[in-house]
């Protein structure tokens, strides 16, 4: 499954979204480069909360180094970012209002 859009705003960034090459994707779901400010995701993956999931993994790497979050080692990073990128996606998918109410709330003066 494809995202469906090419690229996000993170901060002062405009951040591309690719697909990985088949060549390159055999271990992993997606990735972020800081030095291109790319996320790719694998676009061969059939579930689409598979890539939902994966895709706010790899948004949280984009923040983690946007906001110049400590880099006191990948194990750490990849922790903090692994179980929130899952609890967030559980807690938008389960939550319809509530991001709802937080986009209107974020878009008011």
């Amino acid at each position: 499954m494809k995202v469906p859009f090419s690229s996000i705003r993170v901060g002062p960034y405009d951040v591309l979204i690719k697909p990985i090459p088949d060549s390159e994707a055999t271990n992993l779901y997606g990735d972020f480069s800081e030095a291109d400010m790319t996320i790719r995701i694998k676009p061969t993956i059939s579930s689409s909360q598979l890539v939902a999931e994966t895709a706010i993994h790899e948004i949280l790497h984009c923040l983690w180094a946007v906001m110049h979050l400590p880099n006191s080692g990948r194990d750490i990073e990849e922790r903090a970012v692994g179980g929130l990128g899952t609890g967030l996606a559980q807690v938008i998918r389960d939550n319809p209002k509530l991001i709802d109410w937080l986009q209107r709330a974020l878009r008011s003066k």
